[in-house]
């Protein structure tokens, strides 16, 4: 899911909660945090391919905040979310990997 856009994520979710059964589970993991060190700190989805970084000749990545999950998940019960944030230091260069899962229920 995180390497679609906004609308293409939103239109996922609507028909992954048509097809699952009531009460059944969503488990997202790894859905990139805008606190990653390629993102531009705000929830966006960036179409070009990336020169450097962890995403480099990749394109098409949507950087979430917790509170853009919610929204997007906001006709589920959301049983769990939550962040991880690994900030790597390494030859004087700094780097942070951050990712949001997610379980949610069809409800």
């Amino acid at each position: 899911m995180t390497h679609n856009s906004e609308e293409n994520i939103k239109i996922g979710l609507k028909n992954l909660k048509r097809f699952l059964k009531k009460n059944g589970l969503y488990v997202g993991l790894d859905w990139w945090s805008f606190k990653h060190s390629d993102s531009k700190k705000r929830d966006y989805y960036e179409q070009k391919s990336f020169i450097k970084g962890d995403f480099a000749g990749i394109s098409g990545v949507f950087f979430a905040s917790e509170k853009k999950m919610m929204e997007f998940f906001n006709s589920w019960k959301v049983l769990h979310i939550s962040e991880k944030v690994i900030k790597q230091k390494r030859q004087n260069k700094k780097k942070t990997i951050a990712s949001l899962d997610i379980v949610a229920q069809n409800s």
